[in-house]
């Protein structure tokens, strides 16, 4: 075959289109069967397994695998009735059909958001506290077919309909999810995966819209194959295995409540305890008490929160030695991570497979490229464009450090980077510091305008354990372990640091909310001896 080159080759032979068995023979579908997809085929084998699945102490679930896929198979054929059969004519042609998924943690909402993948439906979860105003924003923004609703939001998702309707959606609907649950339970041996071919891994699969902090929520879209990868990434991460126990008390409709607690744990054949609502730091320690938890993932303040109410109120109970013994069993970090010395207040090493830098080498923005990265910003190309460096990078907006081969993130650009007297300044840095006195419980750190000084680094906190601090004291307190330069010069003490949905401080409302530019008389400043003394 000499001389012969692979494009030559392919010209001579016939142009033969590409064939499956597939096309041999009728669709293999049905009301007990699965589409082909990874994680549909793994939870099939752990439904042959006496496995918990969900345990919603909330609302009052149990369901074991076997009976989560019963009724997610019920519920996916239930919607299949009641949507438009136009709708349902788009998603067989896998078309981009977005449905809202409404309703906090728990049996409900995982069987919709599993009902809706088995449908090849987008799944759009929302936060189920939203006014039926900003709810609208999202099923607009999103083009969404309907709504499918846990119990507790029906009032939100008949005011969404409506809303829907009268800006001319008229077939759009809100369905509710709990009267398809607890079905009577199918054998296993009954549950089948299809033999089609598989879900096509790049067709959109799952929308979480940003917080908004710089702007109107933007939706950052995930393929089907991020449902799968991210799934088995994490629990190849953390080490989790199958029957482990893991607390979730988080909000699902961002990802943390999704990616981390909730599909890594389905795909390991975990059990997830569902406790939704307000976050309740004493019922949780009275929990973790049980040292039966294997797993606990949540946000800073969440941990924060745990830190101030052991200190105060468990620290010195004869039993504490429990509540610690709890703690250590469900915080504890994957073994291989730990082991390789993680410096304090390191994220660690760059994860395997991600490729990852530093916009100015040893420090700058955090510039990737990974398998898990959304695809899009949803019906915004121009957007898109922007988010990306010239090489495709995902410029994601934080500004970190690189020691070795360990990174420190530094926060924000846009609100934690402070410029101060020509020092650049991570309030991520300063805030640490503070935390690690033991009258601090919150702290936020931001940058205040300064016609002398560019910013001023400036503290908000609760005073929870000491009472009338002062901007000199607290100085005095961090002289140890900040530099000069970025040692706070305004003090503001406030009874509690207002934070969205997600548990995240809202620094940039805050900071011109406690630190208007007229001044306000709460604010201390300090002032340095050597100004004192020329004034």
């Amino acid at each position: 075959m000499s001389g012969i080159t692979q494009q030559s080759l392919m010209r001579t032979l016939p142009a033969t289109p590409l064939f499956d068995r597939c096309d041999h023979g009728p669709r293999h579908t049905g009301s007990n069967v699965f589409p082909n997809f990874f994680l549909f085929s793994r939870l099939v084998r752990w439904a042959h397994k006496p496995l918990t699945a969900v345990r919603d102490l909330t609302f009052g679930f149990e369901a074991t695998y076997a009976q989560l896929l019963t009724d997610v198979l019920h519920f996916r054929n239930e919607l299949r009735q009641l949507l438009d059969p136009a709708i349902i004519e788009r998603i067989d042609h896998e078309d981009e059909v977005f449905v809202l998924l409404l309703g906090p943690a728990g049996y409900e909402f995982t069987v919709g958001f599993l009902a809706l993948m088995a449908l090849g439906a987008v799944m759009v979860p929302i936060s189920p506290d939203l006014p039926v105003k900003e709810a609208t924003y999202f099923a607009t923004k999103s083009q969404a077919a309907a709504v499918i609703t846990a119990d507790r939001c029906l009032k939100l998702g008949d005011g969404l309909q409506d809303a829907m309707r009268d800006l001319g959606s008229p077939k759009f609907s809100s369905l509710p999810i709990k009267p398809h649950l607890m079905r009577p339970c199918l054998n296993p041996a009954e549950i089948i995966v299809s033999s089609d071919r598989y879900m096509d891994l790049n067709k959109t699969g799952y929308v979480i819209f940003t917080s908004g902090t710089t702007g109107p929520p933007k939706g950052a879209v995930k393929r089907r194959g991020f449902l799968y990868d991210v799934a088995s990434q994490f629990s190849d991460q953390h080490g989790i295995s199958e029957g482990d126990l893991v607390l979730h008390t988080l909000p699902v409709h961002h990802a943390t409540g999704i990616t981390v607690t909730l599909l890594p744990f389905l795909w390991s054949g975990g059990e997830i305890e569902f406790r939704s609502g307000g976050f309740d730091v004493a019922w949780t320690w009275q929990r973790i008490r049980k040292a039966d938890l294997d797993f606990f993932s949540g946000v800073p303040t969440i941990y924060m929160r745990l830190m101030q109410f052991y200190e105060q109120h468990l620290a010195k109970l004869p039993h504490a030695a429990e509540y610690a013994t709890g703690a250590g069993r469900a915080f504890t970090v994957t073994p291989w991570l730990a082991q390789q010395g993680v410096p304090d207040g390191s994220v660690g090493i760059k994860g395997p497979g991600v490729d990852l830098k530093l916009s100015n080498n040893g420090e700058g923005e955090v510039l990737l490229r990974n398998s898990l990265l959304f695809s899009k910003y949803l019906f915004d190309e121009d957007a898109t464009g922007k988010a990306l460096d010239e090489e495709g990078y995902f410029k994601t907006g934080d500004i970190a450090r690189r020691e070795g081969d360990f990174y420190f993130i530094l926060g924000r650009a846009s609100i934690d980077i402070m410029k101060s007297g020509g020092y650049k300044i991570s309030a991520l840095d300063i805030e640490r510091e503070i935390l690690g006195l033991d009258y601090v419980s919150e702290v936020m750190v931001v940058g205040v305008e300064d016609e002398e000084f560019g910013q001023r680094a400036a503290i908000v906190l609760r005073n929870d354990l000491r009472h009338n601090l002062t901007i000199d004291d607290l100085r005095q307190d961090l002289r140890g372990s900040l530099a000069g330069y970025k040692m706070p010069t305004l003090l503001r003490i406030v009874d509690e640091l207002r934070k969205n949905a997600t548990g995240k401080v809202i620094k940039k409302a805050l900071v011109k909310e406690l630190f208007p530019d007229a001044g306000h008389q709460d604010v201390q400043r300090w002032v340095s001896s050597k100004a004192q003394s020329k004034l």
